[in-house]
């Protein structure tokens, strides 16, 4: 597993594209949903598979919140 945007650290990772093989796919993991009450964190998804050829931490980030619909804090991302 390689950690490329630790939770709490995004900030550093913006607008940076990932090397990656053509032959493996990202999936982000350890997301901090941003919410106000503790249930909605109840229908958040906890991993997401991130799409073919997406690798800029910032479209990454974008995509999951329009995904959900939910802002977060951060989030890591796995090779899979």
């Amino acid at each position: 597993m390689k950690d490329f945007c630790s939770a709490g650290v995004l900030e550093n990772c913006q607008s940076e594209e990932l090397n990656m093989d053509t032959n493996r796919y990202l999936k982000a993991v350890n997301i901090e949903w941003d919410v106000d009450l503790a249930e909605d964190l109840d229908s958040l998804p906890k991993e997401v598979q991130i799409p073919d050829g997406m690798t800029d931490t910032e479209e990454i980030s974008d995509y999951l919140s329009n995904l959900t619909g939910f802002c977060h804090r951060g989030f890591g991302l796995k090779e899979t």
